[in-house]
């Protein structure tokens, strides 16, 4: 059976941003927030979400932040 857990997605950094960015329930700027990740963080790349966001983890939470505020230093 497989085990997601132990997949290991490529380490991004949050860039670019004054203090922090918005993680997203959906890849649009419109979409609900579920949290804000600090400038300097690192989060789990999951894949190109489309319209200019990346679909990550951060914290345990599964979500979408735009791709300009988002690389692998």
């Amino acid at each position: 059976s497989s085990q997601p857990s132990t997949i290991m997605y490529p380490t991004y950094y949050v860039v670019n941003c004054k203090q922090s960015i918005t993680l997203r329930t959906s890849p649009s700027t419109s979409a609900s927030e579920i949290c804000q990740i600090p400038l300097g963080s690192t989060v789990s790349f999951v894949a190109s979400a489309g319209n200019g966001f990346y679909e990550i983890y951060y914290m345990g939470n599964h979500g979408y932040a735009l791709a300009d505020y988002l690389d692998f230093q």
